[in-house]
């Protein structure tokens, strides 16, 4: 029988004696969507699934995996080691600034490029 993602973490996190409440700050997510994780509710990003790796001791290949996205290296974006160092240590408040900002940035070159 094959595991979900969640069932995955949720036994492994229990294999390791971690409460949810312990390990929701080790991988920079509240306790509640850490639950939601686990029980299959959400599908986590990329971002996440890197964080959660290593705390609950699971190869990122196997959750990326699990989580159903392509697992081919050319299939994968490469992130710069600052945007991956960055998605280990901030919030997801701490994110909304960053994201507003290359929303931004994103925005303004688009419509640079559309403009002849």
């Amino acid at each position: 029988m094959t595991l979900t993602l969640g069932q995955t973490l949720r036994v492994q996190r229990q294999r390791l004696g971690k409460p949810i409440r312990t390990m929701a700050p080790e991988v920079g997510i509240g306790y509640s969507r850490l639950g939601q994780i686990e029980l299959g509710r959400v599908r986590p990003q990329p971002a996440v699934l890197e964080r959660l790796a290593p705390a609950y001791e699971i190869a990122y290949e196997t959750l990326m995996l699990l989580a159903g996205y392509p697992t081919k290296p050319d299939a994968i974006i490469e992130l710069p080691e600052f945007i991956r160092q960055a998605a280990r240590v901030l919030s997801s408040e701490d994110w909304e600034p960053l994201r507003s900002a290359v929303a931004q940035l994103v925005a303004e070159k688009t419509t640079a490029q559309e403009q002849p």
